[in-house]
């Protein structure tokens, strides 16, 4: 199993519904798109959709 299978599956596990596990899942790709050199160069703002939603003035 790769690392990131490794950590997908832990998340899996600590998450109590299928909510959370999206919610763990989004966090994650948040981090990744705002530290990996590629991403974080090429986009200025990520947010999850919760946060998009709000400054739309969804929620």
């Amino acid at each position: 199993m790769t690392a990131i299978e490794d950590l997908l599956d832990q998340l899996r596990k600590a998450a109590a519904s299928e909510k959370e596990k999206g919610t763990y899942f989004e966090e994650l790709i948040l981090c990744y798109l705002r530290n990996e050199a590629t991403y974080r160069d090429l986009y200025s703002d990520v947010w999850t959709y919760a946060d998009w939603a709000a400054l739309q003035g969804h929620m």
